[in-house]
């Protein structure tokens, strides 16, 4: 059951943007696909971004996009494609943002997030639009390993920011360039991210227990 949405949230027009367009060589396969807890990466990013009320939820893809396809085939998500996924990951928040500003008119806000921080949940999501509302800053990010980043929420007034971003700049750039604008909110979780085989096979011991 999910938890009751921050009040003064429901009302406002905020896309979740999902940045899902990256090959992840280092897999040999893509991580994207990877299973945490019987679930694909993607899958269990898709299922926190839909456990908000905020609709609709988007999805980047680029390289694998028909096998990231199959797998959301349940899931109510717009799919957007990002012919230069290779470029770097400013081309897909960039295409994820201008592809949300197509689709919902006067949007006031767009939270991004990733598919390789599995720990991340609805709750990860809600705390940052809580803060955002609560505060009243333009930018309310995730804190956790002594940095600020993504899950991370940017009101109206950086999206032309979002927009210029090159190569490999990320929304991290902008947080730490705008720190005084920005709510921080603990997200301990968004810490874990998976960029190995060994990083999955260490979260899936951990969680399960074992040492």
């Amino acid at each position: 059951m999910n938890s009751d949405p921050p009040q003064g949230a429901t009302d406002r027009r905020i896309a979740i943007i999902i940045l899902a367009a990256g090959d992840a060589t280092r897999f040999g396969r893509p991580k994207q696909l990877l299973y945490f807890q019987d679930a694909p990466l993607i899958v269990r990013a898709v299922q926190a971004a839909t456990g908000t009320p905020h609709r609709p939820v988007f999805v980047v893809v680029g390289a694998n996009a028909r096998k990231i396809f199959w797998k959301l085939a349940d899931y109510h998500v717009v799919y957007t494609s990002n012919p230069r996924w290779d470029s770097g990951i400013s081309s897909s928040i960039r295409v994820g943002l201008k592809t949300a500003l197509d689709s919902i008119e006067y949007l006031d806000a767009a939270l991004f997030m990733t598919a390789d921080q599995p720990l991340v949940t609805t709750q990860t999501l809600e705390r940052l639009i809580e803060a955002w509302v609560r505060t009243g800053r333009p930018i309310a990010a995730s804190r956790y390993a002594d940095t600020l980043g993504i899950p991370a929420l940017f009101a109206s007034p950086f999206f032309s920011t979002l927009l210029s971003l090159k190569g490999d700049q990320g929304a991290k750039e902008i947080i730490l360039a705008h720190r005084e604008e920005t709510v921080e909110v603990d997200s301990p979780e968004a810490a874990v991210d998976i960029d190995s085989e060994e990083d999955l096979l260490r979260l899936e011991n951990t969680t399960s227990g074992r040492s």
